[in-house]
């Protein structure tokens, strides 16, 4: 049994698997939650008040988001790697320098 807490818009903000503790707290009892297409799209859960059942409305992904992500994980993977060569470049010249002092 899952417990479905939803918001003004019928979207569903939280599911409960143990009701025992949720005696003031406003929502819906379901069997099962139905399983979202892979569509490509973001699923968002809601709930349909006239026949108390669960459905999803898919929204698109702002673009702009994941165009933002892409470039700032390009960003950090060269940021990484500069300082993994610099990590590298300092362990040569202290072993360079050790290897002088113990001659």
């Amino acid at each position: 049994m899952y417990f479905c807490t939803y918001n003004s818009s019928n979207t569903v903000y939280a599911i409960y698997h143990d009701m025992q503790y949720l005696d003031d707290v406003q929502g819906m009892a379901f069997e099962k939650i139905p399983t979202a297409e892979q569509n490509g799209l973001d699923p968002v859960l809601k709930i349909n008040l006239n026949d108390n059942t669960l459905y999803y409305e898919y929204v698109a992904r702002p673009p702009v988001l994941i165009d933002q992500l892409i470039n700032e994980n390009t960003l950090l993977k060269a940021q990484v790697k500069a300082q993994s060569e610099r990590s590298d470049f300092i362990e040569d010249v202290i072993s360079e320098l050790a290897t002088d002092l113990y001659k």
